[in-house]
């Protein structure tokens, strides 16, 4: 430590080369409390953080993000999402059980919706359902017929034959807003 002390005046504030060196212990220098610890927090053997870890801490990318594998325990939400197969596309819609009649918003957006046949689907005007909004529907009872029903006149909702009914108990449709008052309904429907 002598040696040290004598050497470091002469150092101080200059660059200095020792060639290869090992240091055994802790290697300190000032205002670095660690030297060992922060080299190996730099890549000589430290961790990467995750995603979820550097968002967590306030962090974003707009950077494309590529992986093979990609999960999450909770929502992953972007602009669109691209790739192929089935492992873009498999899916699992969130199930909503209705028993009084409802309106095809963007809260319902997505969804699987069970409906009973004495049920109405509002089919809206207004800027409650973004274009391109699409809910699937499916008939559980054999009771009357699921119908559809237009909020006003200045909406026209497109379907073969003008069907705007579930055919009954295990029938089912598909409804898209195709622009601000058009809409295309696909399915098992009846007048």
């Amino acid at each position: 430590m002598a040696r040290a002390k004598f050497i470091k005046p002469a150092i101080q504030d200059q660059p200095a080369s020792f060639g290869d060196t090992t240091v055994n212990g802790v290697l300190s220098i000032t205002g670095i409390e660690n030297v060992s610890q922060s080299i190996a927090d730099a890549g000589g053997g430290g961790t990467t953080p995750t995603l979820q870890q550097v968002t967590d801490q306030g962090s974003s990318t707009t950077t494309p993000i590529t992986a093979s594998i990609i999960s999450a325990s909770s929502f992953v939400s972007a602009s669109s999402f691209s790739g192929e197969g089935i492992g873009l596309t498999k899916l699992k819609r969130p199930i909503e059980t209705h028993t009084s009649n409802f309106t095809a918003s963007d809260a319902l957006e997505g969804s699987f919706n069970i409906v009973g046949g004495t049920l109405e689907c509002m089919i809206p005007n207004d800027s409650s359902a973004t274009i391109g909004a699409e809910w699937e529907f499916f008939q559980s009872s054999s009771t009357d017929n699921f119908t559809f029903v237009t909020q006003s006149t200045s909406v026209s909702l497109i379907s073969k034959d003008s069907n705007t009914k579930l055919s009954g108990l295990g029938s089912a449709a598909t409804l898209k807003r195709i622009t601000t008052t058009t809409y295309y309904l696909i399915g098992d429907l009846t007048t």
